[in-house]
């Protein structure tokens, strides 16, 4: 059991990534948290556990006044026996070098279709590729395609919001130094911080390996800085290739890349893909299949898994949309506990992580998200679960008990606000708006007024405000919603003077000085001192 373990371990991420730095170089545990972008203990832990199997050692050593413990490699050679004993861990010091590397994993799809002219027109463009497309039109399994075929290094990157330019050249330090191209890694080791730097040592590394980077869900990222890496990688790169999935088309700037629209499958690739999955179609039948469908690969998918498992399901449906179809076909085959966990996880404004759904839910969901992934409803990603956006809005649109689920996420994010911070308060407001608790909702906005809402969160914000019906609230909502929407941008002088009326109607006093400091601010940013003193003490 402890030889499996050890193998288990020695081939996790971590260990894999540390192996790859301390390859260019010894180095502590601090310094190699910050290039792998890991928490420091973890590191610590990781490297006790590779100590104490006797592939690195350490010494303690004095840098910069502190007492630090410097981490080397040990080995030269790893070996892996398998045999009637089991799982054997051998470690060798001389010899042949072998280095345990980490690759990047590469979705696999189990059928792919057509494609032929985007394919050839991502192997022709230079530079830097972007792949446009819907939700389920098949960006990803495209790029999964393209690098499967690609012959050299491939580094793949899913995109997340909270991605960041240091994020992801720590990622390209590790795998690059993963093909034996250490500069980047050592740069970072070294405490090296300037990002032009480390910019440019990722351009020589991709180059000169050949590399391809793919950069799933590039619509997802956030930082400006990762696009003008991109179009960096633009101008450089001739040997080396960036392809990036994209559900818009990012506003960058590229003199030699170019942007590919994937659209609908042809009749021809729909009637491929469905005898792919054993069903034979009439050709009479296609165009209804392709009418049904929008001719996009994921609903051809689940309708052939569909019509796989219930042989007495008919392809041809008539004249109704094939999605609602199949969403209540396969939510009909689950038990009521996944049904439930579905439309919870599909009630949530942004990914919830998985804790946040068993919290939630009241108990432990393992099984349940495993089953639903298996089906291909969902799958985890970054420790969130993830619900495809087309079977999202389906189950949300079928959900008679939707308020009261917003009522109930409402009162989760209000109770744990502490842990969430500001934005579990918007969280909170969203989806009492959602849960018709307008009221409740203008009344917490207006208690965390001070607190601003971020600037990726503000349209939402905006059109939150907008589904409230203004003509139904009393005097003291109507003050507080005209409140919100000053503190969205969206109110003009006259309208806050309109609204201290309504406060003063309404008996608030904090509401009628929250008026009078916002005038205050207005006035002096006119340059009117003097109604500016005034209404500050006022606003007392």
């Amino acid at each position: 059991m402890e030889r499996r373990r050890a193998v288990k371990f020695l081939f996790s991420w971590l260990s894999l990534s540390i192996l790859n730095i301390l390859r260019c170089g010894p180095s502590y545990p601090r310094r190699i948290a910050e290039v792998l972008g890991k928490n420091e203990a973890a590191v610590v832990r990781a490297l006790k556990e590779l100590e104490r199997l006797g592939i690195v050692e350490s010494k303690w050593a004095r840098i910069r006044d502190r007492n630090v413990k410097i981490y080397k490699l040990k080995v030269r050679e790893i070996n892996i026996n398998v045999g009637k004993e089991g799982f054997r861990l051998l470690l060798r010091t001389r010899g042949n070098t072998y280095e345990p590397t980490y690759s990047s994993v590469i979705p696999e799809y189990r059928f792919f279709v057509d494609r032929r002219f985007e394919l050839e027109a991502i192997s022709s463009a230079r530079g830097v590729v972007i792949i446009v497309g819907l939700p389920g039109m098949g960006k990803t399994a495209l790029a999964s395609e393209y690098a499967r075929r690609h012959r050299g290094p491939t580094i793949w990157v899913d995109v997340t919001s909270s991605m960041s330019l240091r994020d992801l050249l720590r990622k390209l330090a590790v795998d690059l130094s993963s093909y034996g191209y250490g500069d980047l890694a050592r740069y970072m080791l070294s405490g090296g911080g300037r990002v032009d730097v480390s910019v440019s040592l990722a351009c020589g590394g991709l180059e000169s390996l050949s590399a391809l980077l793919v950069l799933d869900d590039l619509h997802r990222c956030r930082d400006p800085g990762v696009l003008e890496f991109i179009e960096h990688l633009d101008k450089r790169l001739t040997k080396a290739k960036v392809v990036a999935t994209s559900t818009r088309t990012p506003r960058l700037a590229l003199e030699r890349g170019r942007v590919i629209t994937v659209g609908p499958l042809p009749l021809k690739a729909i009637a491929q893909l469905l005898s792919l999955y054993g069903i034979k179609v009439k050709p009479s039948y296609l165009g209804m299949v392709y009418a049904a469908t929008g001719g996009i690969p994921l609903i051809v998918s689940l309708l052939a898994s569909l019509a796989r498992s219930d042989h007495a399901y008919s392809l041809p449906i008539g004249g109704r949309r094939i999605v609602s179809t199949l969403i209540s076909r396969m939510l009909d085959e689950l038990d009521e506990p996944c049904v439930k966990l579905l439309r919870l996880i599909s009630t949530f404004r942004k990914n919830p992580l998985l804790e946040e759904v068993e919290e939630v839910y009241g108990r432990c969901v393992g099984y349940m998200v495993n089953r639903l992934a298996s089906l291909g409803l969902l799958r985890i990603e970054d420790g969130r679960v993830v619900v495809h956006e087309i079977i999202k809005e389906h189950v949300y649109r079928a959900m008679e008990d939707r308020r009261k689920m917003h009522a109930k996420l409402a009162q989760y994010y209000i109770e744990r606000s502490s842990s969430h911070g500001d934005e579990g308060y918007f969280e909170a407001f969203y989806h009492l708006v959602k849960a018709c608790k307008y009221e409740r909702a203008l009344m917490l906005r207006f208690r965390q007024m001070g607190k601003g809402i971020s600037y990726k969160d503000l349209d939402a914000y905006r059109d939150l405000l907008r589904e409230i019906p203004v003509d139904d609230l009393d005097n003291r909502s109507k003050a507080i919603y005209i409140l919100c929407r000053a503190d969205a941008g969206e109110v003009n002088e006259g309208e806050l003077w309109r609204a201290v009326k309504l406060a003063l109607l309404s008996g608030d006093r904090s509401l009628l000085a929250a008026f009078y400091s916002l005038l205050s601010s207005v006035a002096f940013r006119e340059g009117r001192i003097r109604d500016a003193s005034i209404l500050a003490i006022n606003a007392r």
